[in-house]
């Protein structure tokens, strides 16, 4: 199966573990591999040495380091990426260390990528966002019902493979698209444009509470995601569907239970998760109780 990329939680839980950087001073980066996805900018040590760190910010997958030359260091963690914070540097280097930045305070933070996925690029901070040209953000207010079932309208495709359109909403990944159309009850295999404004009302109802508890939790460490501190996330072990092929459906389960309660007739049919590849990924559902 396909590592998973960090998503929004993961990526955001990075971000909150480096805050203590805003505020101070860059007084040098180390490059140590000249190549990630893309080359690294040869000047970036020129660039960013002795510009004070103002803000972080993260967008969808990426952590957007701002400061107060106009400029922004724009991170992705790619497939296995991952961001120590030093408190003090001992110059230790681990094998895939590629980029060091330097603290005027001693601190610093170490970008590892041992496939080399990552992106470590530098931008005007008023170009950045342009250049991203991302969807809404799935946790703010102002990504509603009614914007969302707007998207979908016109997209034939799968409503999972919408979810993973980062146009459409940004930082959803596979992991979190599992999670939140089965607790939705959705069929991932849908066509976006034929849920009804009620099914996305409680799509986004999922999606929300799942990303929300993932980042209560530190986010999800299947392989490669560590927070700043070296720690692992722990959201794996809260997963309903994904990573859980040939397990017995626990919604199913809770529906039959309410039956008896209830002393409903319907079927008692008890669905198990199944893996299905969709879009060069692995879809974790249940065909008994997402429709």
């Amino acid at each position: 199966m396909r590592a998973p990329m960090p998503e929004l939680p993961e990526v955001e839980t990075v971000r909150q573990g480096l805050l203590p950087l805003v505020g101070h001073i860059v007084q040098s980066v180390e490059v140590r591999h000249k190549t990630l996805r893309t080359p690294l900018d040869p000047a970036l040590g020129h660039l960013l040495a002795g510009a004070t760190l103002t803000a972080l910010d993260r967008r969808a997958k990426y952590l957007l380091f701002r400061f107060d030359h106009q400029k922004t260091l724009l991170v992705h963690l790619g497939m296995s990426g991952r961001i120590r914070l030093l408190a003090h540097d001992s110059g230790e280097r681990l094998l895939h260390d590629h980029v060091v930045v330097h603290f005027t305070d001693g601190r610093c933070f170490i970008f590892n990528d041992a496939r080399r996925f990552g992106l470590v690029e530098i931008y005007d901070s008023l170009t950045v966002e342009s250049i991203l040209a991302l969807g809404p953000e799935p946790l703010e207010k102002g990504f509603t019902p009614k914007i969302f079932h707007a998207a979908l309208k016109r997209k034939k495709q799968p409503i999972k493979l919408a979810l993973l359109d980062q146009k459409i909403v940004a930082g959803v990944g596979n992991i979190y698209a599992c999670e939140a159309l089965y607790r939705a009850r959705i069929s991932p295999f849908r066509r976006a444009e034929s849920l009804q404004l009620a099914e996305v009302s409680e799509l986004i109802s999922a999606l929300k509470s799942v990303l929300k508890a993932a980042l209560a939790s530190g986010g999800s460490s299947l392989r490669d995601h560590f927070q700043t501190n070296g720690e692992s996330g722990y959201f794996q072990h809260q997963f309903l569907v994904y990573d859980r092929e040939g397990v017995s459906c626990s919604q199913c389960q809770s529906r039959i239970t309410a039956d008896v309660v209830t002393k409903s007739r319907r079927a008692q049919t008890i669905g198990t998760i199944t893996r299905t590849p969709q879009g060069g990924r692995s879809t974790f559902w249940c065909s008994v109780c997402q429709k």
